[in-house]
């Protein structure tokens, strides 16, 4: 079914849901009104920004956004799930209730991460025998499964633009920082794609609906 779906009918799918939100959707604001996947956008025009673009719905500012933050919108975009920890990394960087950092110690993620996966609905990706002990867990267990992934899969060398792990402490490039300080719109955005791809994650592996 999804393969005869057109460009023509997700445009005017599209259309219909700007019109009843009364304003440019999000990309995760697609993702819950749309009957389609938003895969199938990304699938046909690459990324949602491009298909914004082609719909004409991009802002004088995001016309000019560096190719830096397109790249990282993009790899937000796509990335592999089979776990959570990529996306919760992010909310853990992205918070809107903290200002941005470009660099964050390995002790503090893990704590922040300790208390996001032991809440509903992350705690769901703590199955199985691996995490049969995890009320005995301490600091360095976080910290020992947040260096093998998702911190080790974001600064491999093609995600070097963005991330390196130096002296216990995660940091954003500088070329990226200096992009997302101070730009809340951007943030924004960031925040909509992590949303949007655990809006997926967990309604496709979980069979729940991811509240944020």
């Amino acid at each position: 079914m999804r393969e005869s779906i057109s460009t023509k009918v997700l445009e005017k799918n599209y259309l219909i849901i700007k019109e009843f939100l009364g304003h440019i959707p999000s990309i995760d604001q697609m993702a819950k009104n749309s009957i389609y996947p938003v895969s199938l956008y990304l699938k046909y025009y690459g990324t949602w920004y491009n298909f914004l673009g082609k719909m004409n719905n991009l802002t004088f500012i995001e016309k000019n956004l560096p190719t830096i933050i397109l790249n990282f919108f993009q790899l937000l975009e796509e990335t592999k799930m089979t776990k959570s920890y990529k996306m919760g990394l992010f909310l853990i960087l992205f918070n809107k209730k903290m200002s941005l950092k470009q660099s964050y110690s390995l002790e503090e993620i893990a704590i922040n991460f300790k208390e996001l996966y032991t809440n509903f609905p992350f705690n769901l990706d703590f199955q199985g025998k691996k995490f049969n002990n995890l009320e005995d867990w301490e600091l360095k267990n976080y910290e020992t499964l947040i260096l093998s992934n998702p911190i080790h899969y974001l600064t491999e060398n093609k995600n070097s633009d963005f991330f390196i792990f130096k002296n216990d402490n995660f940091i954003l490039s500088d070329s990226l920082y200096f992009q997302l300080k101070n730009n809340t719109s951007v943030l924004d955005e960031i925040i909509n794609r992590i949303h949007y791809r655990l809006f997926y994650y967990f309604k496709q592996n979980f069979n729940i609906s991811y509240e944020y």
